[in-house]
């Protein structure tokens, strides 16, 4: 015989006692699923929220690397639009050039102002070393571009060797 049988009267119920210590211990155990079960649900929600956060800068990113890449196919396509103006010297070509440089500063193309500036081989690339002053931009090549504060296309320069030309006489 068990000892909730043994605890019964004759009617075969319990007595109030023990009906009550067994309905606390069963909100006991209920308090603690639903305190369980609120965890479960605010560790849901901040999952969701996080989710949504990381969709979000994904999105920013595809958009900015889209951006970029369009961006840096355009490059070279201006680069002979700004040679062509200044041979021809159209003021009409001249005039759209400087339309197209200004749309791409708005998307946060910034060219690099590198000439007489000391070289720098994270944001330029070294295509000859010339008679100037040592380790300096003696000339531009090819123009250099940051996209919002990052390199998209180092500038192409000449770098001064330290050596200067002696004038002839």
């Amino acid at each position: 015989m068990s000892v909730a049988q043994k605890q019964t009267d004759h009617s075969g119920k319990q007595p109030k006692h023990d009906q009550e210590n067994q309905l606390a211990k069963e909100i006991e155990v209920l308090q603690e699923k639903l305190e369980a079960a609120e965890l479960d649900h605010k560790r849901a929600i901040a999952d969701y929220i996080n989710l949504q956060r990381r969709t979000q800068e994904n999105q920013e990113r595809f958009v900015k690397l889209a951006s970029a890449t369009l961006i840096e196919r355009l490059l070279e396509p201006l680069d002979h639009l700004e040679m062509t103006a200044v041979h021809m010297g159209d003021t009409t070509l001249n005039m759209v050039v400087k339309q197209l440089q200004q749309a791409l500063q708005l998307d946060g193309l910034e060219e690099m102002n590198v000439q007489g500036r000391p070289f720098d081989s994270k944001v330029m690339e070294a295509a000859e070393s010339v008679d100037g002053e040592k380790d300096m931009v003696v000339r531009v090549r090819r123009k250099g571009y940051t996209l919002n504060g990052m390199t998209l296309r180092p500038a192409f320069v000449e770098v001064g060797n330290g050596h200067t030309k002696q004038k002839e006489k």
